[in-house]
């Protein structure tokens, strides 16, 4: 992989995840994966890509417009923190091919969620 296709990739999943609100793993992985990378390397590199300085500075845009609840954020943490552990346990014990088409699925499903669901009043 180039280093022009890296930051190729860096800024439109940057740009992406900002615009959607998507963690930037949806559009990363897939991308890292396409480059080459085996599937279980792509997520581990986009999981350690996607620290705390980079959500935060996509987390300050939404909070000056006031579109984050603080409130939420404790009992969210926590458990995203345990659940991320025991997914990536769960990940890592996956061959490499099993883990690509999960997560094939996932994004499709989310997908078809997207697209079908009805206008909020």
């Amino acid at each position: 992989m180039s280093i022009l296709s890296l930051i190729a990739i860096g800024l439109f999943a940057g740009t992406m995840s900002g615009i959607l609100g998507l963690g930037g793993g949806v559009f990363l992985v897939p991308l890292l994966n396409l480059s080459g990378l085996a599937q279980p390397t792509a997520q581990g590199t986009s999981l350690a890509l996607l620290s705390l300085p980079v959500a935060a500075a996509a987390a300050y845009a939404y909070f000056k417009e006031g579109k984050v609840k603080l409130y939420l954020l404790p009992w969210l943490f926590c458990s995203f923190v345990i659940g991320s552990y025991l997914g990536a346990t769960e990940a890592l014990a996956l061959s490499a091919k099993t883990l690509e088409k999960v997560f094939g699925i996932f994004l499709i499903a989310l997908g078809i969620k997207t697209l079908l669901k009805r206008k909020h009043k």
